[in-house]
């Protein structure tokens, strides 16, 4: 998504930071195999350590991406349910750019976790073609 909000000119007025809803990847780096995706794809990363979403963040946000449900559940019970909080998978089936954003149209269209399923191409094309949609729908909104 950073890579894609920079390719847009949109870096001024959209922030992306990727953090986790749980506390078993503390501190870990981005795993290998997703590495190797990223580069196949030539996507730019850095090393960094997953942290946890804290309350600060999640208050500062406009808008909360999850993978799947156990992501949405876990920010629910963090945070308490609010309209920021979307499934990015929903932003794959998006055709029109002027679509309100809404989180109560959200069809929890969960991203396949490469964890459990070896599978990290599926997961990148899902991924990648969502946060291509979810781009153009706020490029679209910052422009009108």
């Amino acid at each position: 998504m950073l890579n894609l909000v920079k390719k847009a000119n949109l870096s001024a007025q959209i922030s992306v930071i990727s953090r986790a809803t749980s506390r078993e990847e503390i501190g870990n780096d981005t795993h290998f195999k997703t590495k190797a995706i990223l580069k196949k794809y030539q996507i730019p990363f850095f090393p960094r350590q997953a942290r946890q979403i804290s309350a600060q963040e999640f208050a500062n946000s406009d808008m909360i991406l999850c993978m799947d449900a156990m992501n949405f559940r876990n920010l629910e019970r963090m945070f308490g349910k609010s309209e920021k909080i979307f499934f990015l998978r929903d932003f794959s089936e998006i055709c029109a750019p002027n679509l309100p954003l809404n989180s109560a149209n959200s069809r929890h269209l969960e991203i396949a976790d490469p964890y459990y399923t070896d599978d990290f191409e599926t997961t990148y094309a899902q991924i990648s073609l969502a946060c291509e949609n979810l781009v153009e729908i706020l490029k679209a909104n910052f422009s009108s």
